[in-house]
């Protein structure tokens, strides 16, 4: 049934508790002239609409046809902004878009305000909790919700997630790929950017550079920009994951360019440990270290901020000294690692491990690796890390003439190449 201008204001009014005599008061207009609006027994001009908004608190409220459509439309703008992370700018729309859950017979604009304006909150970590909590709550009226809202609840619940519990994530991310429209769409770019970096978190490589390259593909924007970065540097780690280095090498001095052009120091930096990682991987240890110290040194700058990717290019010039044997070097470097890890378990654990592929002798060492790190890794579905360990221990044991061992960890590795093709294990349940 459709409603007429006089019911909504009706509605609205009796939402807030308010009398005929309160609007009265506030818009200079009779109790009589209000009670007639109210059930469209007189026009109502421009001017006593907006005072009779403004009565209520409802200025911006869409309540015209052409109002509607203009909000509709301002909408979708509103969560182009968020999906380009111009957050600054969509908080300023939040007065005029939040107006729409005043109005009891808009509850599904209501509901997509809330799933899109949830998402500024996501993206500030200390939001992430209430937002589950808000999400947990909707999940009881999945089944009524319409296209575009099941696809920001299932985007909105992976973003959630990404820090918690990645197959979750995965999982929810490709709901809200399922669960694209016409006026979602858009963010098709940024959800395969999302899924990707959900299986190379999962240790799944070869699914992960399916999703960033279609990625890519669907991006025609400025290849500077955010998104455009995250899905380049996300390729050149696959790529070099698998051994692909010339693809890597040759996107990283794309993407190197692009960052001196426009003077993004973090893109800069990013791009040079890029390259450091590209020649450590084809064993041309003397050229990977001056990427890798050069990307610190951006890094330093700002080390609370880009602390994981300092640890990690503090990491990869770990492996190269150790490729040169430069031992003395390479212990101040883990020295130096292990003291700006002291926050981050996973990283400890990494300096850690290093510390004992120096003193392989030992069996304490060989036993730490073999015992503690290789399942500490795979427990974190760090399959490529697992078996560069695994690849360290097999020739250590076949240089001792300990053959039964070695073998023992070449299964080992083999099972792990299998891990990294294996498909995630997905719950059925969509709504949680």
């Amino acid at each position: 049934m459709l409603l007429s201008l006089g019911d909504k204001l009706r509605i609205i009014r009796r939402a807030k508790g308010l009398s005929l005599e309160n609007i009265a008061y506030e818009t200079g207009r009779s109790v009589a002239t209000l009670s007639r609006i109210e059930r469209g027994e007189t026009d109502i001009d421009t001017e006593t609409t907006y005072a009779i908004k403004k009565a209520m608190g409802i200025e911006h409220a869409p309540l015209l046809e052409h109002e509607l459509m203009l909000y509709k439309n301002r909408m979708w703008v509103w969560n182009d902004i968020i999906n380009a992370q111009r957050f600054s700018e969509a908080k300023t729309m939040i007065p005029e878009m939040s107006s729409i859950i005043h109005l009891p017979f808009e509850s599904e604009l209501a509901l997509l305000y809330t799933l899109i304006e949830m998402r500024i909150d996501i993206y500030e970590p200390e939001n992430k909790l209430k937002a589950k909590h808000k999400l947990d709550a909707l999940a009881a009226s999945y089944d009524d919700m319409s296209i575009n809202a099941r696809h920001f609840f299932h985007r909105n619940t992976g973003m959630v997630y990404s820090h918690w519990n990645n197959t979750k994530a995965l999982q929810h991310c490709l709901l809200a790929l399922e669960t694209l429209s016409d006026e979602t769409k858009t963010s098709t770019p940024i959800l395969l950017l999302n899924i990707g970096a959900k299986y190379y978190a999962l240790g799944r490589i070869f699914h992960a550079m399916t999703y960033l390259e279609r990625a890519k593909y669907e991006h025609q924007e400025d290849r500077t920009n955010i998104i455009g970065a995250y899905i380049d540097s996300m390729l050149i780690a696959c790529y070099i994951s698998i051994g692909e280095y010339d693809k890597a090498k040759s996107l990283a001095e794309l993407v190197l360019s692009r960052a001196k052009a426009i003077n993004d120091r973090q893109g800069v930096a990013l791009a040079l440990n890029h390259m450091g990682h590209v020649y450590k991987g084809m064993k041309d240890f003397e050229t990977a270290l001056p990427f890798f110290e050069e990307s610190q040194i951006l890094y330093g700058g700002k080390q609370d901020v880009f602390i994981v990717e300092l640890l990690n290019s503090i990491e990869g010039k770990a492996y190269c000294l150790l490729g040169l044997k430069r031992f003395t070097e390479l212990k101040d470097v883990i020295k130096k690692g292990q003291s700006l890890a002291k926050n981050i378990p996973s990283a400890q654990h990494t300096f850690e491990s290093l510390q004992h592929l120096l003193t392989l002798n030992n069996a304490e060492s060989t036993n730490h690796i073999e015992n503690i790190t290789i399942p500490f890794l795979l427990g974190n579905s760090n399959y490529q890390a697992a078996l560069r360990f695994c690849d360290r221990l097999e020739a250590y044991y076949i240089k001792k003439g300990a053959v039964k061992k070695a073998n023992a960890i070449a299964i080992k590795s083999r099972e792990i190449y299998k891990m990294l093709l294996a498909p995630v294990v997905l719950e059925n349940d969509n709504k949680n």
